[in-house]
């Protein structure tokens, strides 16, 4: 790798259009054939590199992860020591925060010390003692940055890809010449560490999105020495791992310029590896097809056909977070009344019906195979027992029954048994009815076929001599 600043690095490799392809290269021949297969794998979402975690196999990765965190140099690891000599308990020093760092680094104990250290060293200098002591707020960012993030340059999609992993996407640079280097790292660590909360991304990683225009890497050249290194640090040491990068960018001459400044400044080794780029804007149809067979629900994208920035989605999720402060506040460690982000095998019950996701899918498909014994069965007893299996099916695969909420935004889970069984109960008859309808739909066409294929006397004969 050359040696000088990020910022020199960048100048030396922009108009060399072989570098990237070479590091490229590189960083994919130290890869063995299997890893590089389920490198790819998990990119397309059919895949995940997690490995199986048991409460053994957690205790023991994290007593080694402290012992690595021990052997770090003090120069590296100040804001974890900050956070030893803190009293009470101290968020970042918590099991669950240090396990989303080995989750990030799949159970490399070194590897997630330096990720973790590194990291809160960022979160201290940038939000102070609060941000070691407990869970970033929306409330913590300044008036002006959140005027800023409500413009939605970075927005958290509403729902997964098809292996259950948070999306996000970077649209455009953010803000204006009046926007500081500060500011946008103080928004992109609050809205990482959102998604960084998420157990099911932090062990599956998540999906970025990353849509360049030369704003990027002109705010970075102008940016100040420390802006640029700590931009660097925190893209190489995010709280959660991204397992799949797609790079939407400029055609043309400015293509190779930003691949060449995402590629040799912000990211490094496997990461590289991880990146799908396109040349063009997030509104292309080519490009959303692309999108699609990877898992992302390409129609809930911010972005409209003409490639305008939307943030419909995004006002409401900053609503919820809102409401994640409020909570946090009254019960600083209690669990959530609501759920956020409904997981890929959870049941939704809304208006209208949800039919793209898994969870749904899944609980239709076990309806659908109990149908005729149900329709068979006379007691409810009986019924009961059926519901039961379909109820159990669902559980079994660690998914939850949940409501919308309509005046927050948010899901709710249903807890009480008698609830869920009466959902079960509407859901099999709409199901009933449905299979009904189509059932009738093709005997008429079957009917109307064959009546369309009689000769005129048959149907005449056949009508007692009515004429048509």
């Amino acid at each position: 790798m050359t040696k000088g600043s990020p910022s020199q690095r960048f100048q030396m490799s922009e108009n060399d259009d072989d570098h990237v392809d070479t590091i490229l290269a590189q960083d994919m021949s130290r890869l063995s054939f299997q890893v590089r297969n389920e490198i790819q794998e998990e990119i397309h979402g059919v895949h995940s590199m997690a490995p199986k975690e048991t409460e053994l196999t957690v205790k023991d990765a994290l007593l080694r992860m402290e012992e690595s965190i021990r052997m770090l140099p003090t120069a590296e690891k100040q804001a974890y020591m900050d956070a030893q000599a803190m009293s009470g308990e101290v968020f970042v020093l918590t099991d669950e925060m240090r396990l989303s760092f080995l989750r990030a680094d799949l159970f490399d104990t070194s590897k997630a010390a330096s990720r973790y250290t590194k990291y809160l060293n960022l979160l201290s200098k940038y939000f102070g003692p609060v941000a070691l002591q407990r869970q970033l707020r929306y409330s913590d960012l300044t008036k002006k940055e959140q005027d800023l993030c409500r413009i939605g340059n970075a927005q958290i999609l509403p729902s997964r890809d098809r292996s259950g992993r948070l999306i996000i996407v970077h649209h455009g640079s953010m803000g204006g010449e009046d926007v500081d280097g500060s500011m946008i790292l103080r928004i992109v660590l609050y809205v990482y560490s959102v998604i960084a909360e998420d157990v099911d991304t932090q062990r599956h990683g998540a999906v970025g999105i990353f849509v360049g225009e030369r704003k990027h890497f002109e705010r970075y050249n102008r940016g100040s020495q420390d802006y640029q290194t700590d931009l660097s640090t925190f893209t190489k040491n995010l709280p959660v791992r991204l397992s799949a990068m797609h790079l939407c960018l400029p055609e043309g001459p400015l293509f190779t310029l930003l691949k060449t400044f995402l590629v040799v400044v912000l990211t490094k080794g496997d990461g590289r590896v991880r990146m799908k780029f396109y040349s063009g804007g997030l509104h292309s149809l080519e490009i959303q097809y692309k999108l699609m067979s990877f898992g992302i629900p390409i129609q809930e994208l911010p972005v409209t056909h003409s490639g305008t920035l939307k943030n419909k989605n995004h006002a409401q999720w900053i609503k919820v977070r809102k409401l994640v402060d409020q909570e946090r506040a009254r019960e600083p460690n209690g669990v959530l009344s609501f759920v956020q982000y409904p997981g890929v095998h959870d049941v939704l019950f809304r208006r209208g019906g949800i039919h793209s996701q898994v969870g749904n899918i899944l609980f239709q498909e076990s309806m659908l195979r109990e149908l005729s014994a149900y329709n068979a069965a006379h007691h409810h007893s009986e019924k009961r027992e059926i519901r039961d299996r379909i109820i159990k099916a669902i559980e079994m695969k660690g998914g939850r029954f949940l409501e919308y909420n309509k005046e927050y935004g948010v899901w709710t889970e249903i807890i009480d048994p008698i609830v869920i069984h009466n959902k079960v109960v509407s859901a099999i008859n709409d199901l009933h009815r449905m299979v009904s309808a189509k059932k009738q739909i093709q005997e008429s066409r079957c009917d109307t076929e064959d009546f369309l294929g009689e000769s005129k006397r048959q149907r005449l004969m056949k009508n007692d001599g009515c004429r048509l």
